[in-house]
């Protein structure tokens, strides 16, 4: 699916190949929830990121499983730049602020940033098991205060 772009000829015969494979269509599944979870936490600010954190059962491998990967991302690209991070008094907007990305270009950082399996086994896991991400909008969304 990742390669459709390059190689446009093989689109037709991976559809023709879905068809008919119903672990495969499983695995399409898996890969579209994943990847519908990775664009919102790219679209997510480090303070929705801190709170959808602290919800988890196992706060640190989601912490390093998936928000490390997307904040690197954030910094590496310049969609967010933490001035001040490592000052104590520094003024934090960085870390409230919500990314504007466009549609394409957070298809490609999420492309960028996880491979294909990771994003299969990110589907698969809340496919399984729906309580795998905890998930409270109000709590995760509510306005900051800095």
């Amino acid at each position: 699916m990742q390669d459709s772009d390059q190689r446009p000829e093989l689109y037709l015969e991976t559809v023709l190949m879905l068809i008919g494979s119903a672990r495969k269509r499983s695995s399409v599944l898996c890969y579209i929830l994943g990847f519908e979870i990775l664009k919102l936490l790219f679209s997510m600010s480090w303070s929705q990121h801190e709170r959808l954190s602290s919800l988890q059962v196992n706060e640190e491998q989601f912490i390093r499983a998936f928000i490390q990967p997307v904040q690197h991302m954030h910094k590496q690209q310049g969609i967010v730049v933490p001035r001040g991070e490592k000052e104590f008094f520094a003024r934090r907007d960085y870390f409230i602020r919500q990314p504007d990305i466009a549609p394409q270009r957070l298809v490609e950082l999420v492309i960028a940033s996880f491979n294909a399996d990771r994003i299969i086994e990110i589907g698969f896991m809340l496919l399984r098991h729906p309580n795998t991400i905890h998930f409270d909008y109000d709590y995760i969304y509510a306005p900051s205060s800095v």
